[in-house]
């Protein structure tokens, strides 16, 4: 790190300065290099470590300038020097993830560890600004750093555990989704309003997102108990079924919002096909990977099974909104 002048507030600017080119240095790494002897084991020990200790160092830098006598220039630089170094040590061990153990667990490392510098970035411009005199308010800034660096420890550990996590929160936007549309649909019917053609879409609607929430649900537990990551290819197949999975609930917002009233058939008609192709390419994919086990038979049964009933509803959205008048029936469902 350069020196930043003979003044307190150069030293911290100097500080800020070089956090920041730390920072997006370490936003443009894509994991490309592979460290040779690399494993996942020694790499979570290391961040912990490079964690723990950047933690120690902010706070060490914060306690220094809580109160009078402040360190003299020598000193500061000392303990900025350290502090610096503590941030290069956990962007460096950080980096050092390859992105082909995962896509998914490379971004939520990288998100965490991107995290902790903004966290830290409030507390050098204090001790710049204020130093002793902004003690108080510095210790609630160190203490979200604290908080940022303890979400390290939570993090999933392989891919896998990366991507079930994410699917569970996909799983829960549907389910959020579903929730809202049902009360619109009650509400209408709270109103009198329930045999008007809107109502008539919307209950059309339903059975599609609910079909969509079967969907997310079974590709999630399958995934979470069939679900492997011990080989580039398994690495790969859980990468795509994530990224797949994740454009089911904005497919279901784009639905959803076109159901309210007044509702624009064409529209919903649009984003109902839109939503069918998302479900059908997510429930091929499935089907195809290996987290449809030897053989797959059982996977290929609910997959067909939900495949029927994605092709069911979005027909009877289009149905309805083409202003034909759809039987009473009873699709297929899936919980």
């Amino acid at each position: 790190m350069a020196d930043g002048g003979q003044t307190l507030p150069g030293v911290f600017q100097a500080m800020l300065d070089h956090l920041q080119f730390i920072y997006e240095k370490f936003k443009e790494n894509k994991g490309e290099t592979v460290p040779q002897g690399f494993t996942l084991e020694e790499f979570w020990t290391k961040l912990n470590d490079g964690v723990k200790l950047l933690s120690h160092e902010t706070t060490k830098t914060s306690l220094a300038f809580s109160k009078p006598p402040l360190p003299n220039i020598m000193e500061t630089q000392s303990i900025i020097t350290a502090l610096d170094a503590a941030c290069m040590n956990l962007a460096t061990v950080a980096a050092s993830l390859p992105a082909e153990r995962g896509a998914v667990l490379f971004s939520e490392v990288q998100n965490s560890i991107l995290a902790i510098f903004k966290a830290l970035v409030p507390v050098i411009i204090s001790l710049r600004d204020k130093c002793d005199k902004g003690a108080e308010e510095r210790l609630i800034m160190t203490g979200a750093l604290w908080e940022a660096c303890e979400q390290v420890a939570s993090l999933p550990k392989n891919n896998l555990q990366a991507v079930n996590k994410q699917m569970q929160k996909d799983e829960l936007v549907v389910m959020d989704a579903l929730l809202e549309v049902e009360e619109c649909l009650q509400e209408l019917r709270r109103a009198g309003h329930g045999e008007c053609q809107d109502a008539g879409i919307l209950d059309a609607g339903i059975g599609l997102v609910k079909t969509a929430r079967a969907v997310a649900r079974r590709i999630a537990f399958t995934v979470r108990f069939n679900g492997e990551c011990s080989t580039p290819e398994h690495v790969h197949q859980l990468d795509m079924m994530a990224a797949h999975m994740a454009r089911i609930s904005p497919a279901v917002d784009d639905f959803v919002t076109n159901l309210y009233p007044p509702v624009d058939k064409q529209a919903a008609s649009q984003t109902a096909s839109a939503l069918f192709h998302c479900l059908q390419s997510n429930l091929l994919l499935i089907r195809s990977s290996h987290c449809a086990g030897e053989g797959g038979e059982l996977v290929a049964q609910w997959v067909n099974f939900l495949l029927g009933a994605s092709n069911h509803n979005a027909g009877k959205v289009l149905a309805v909104a083409a202003g034909q008048v759809v039987p009473p029936s009873n699709p297929p469902t899936a919980s």
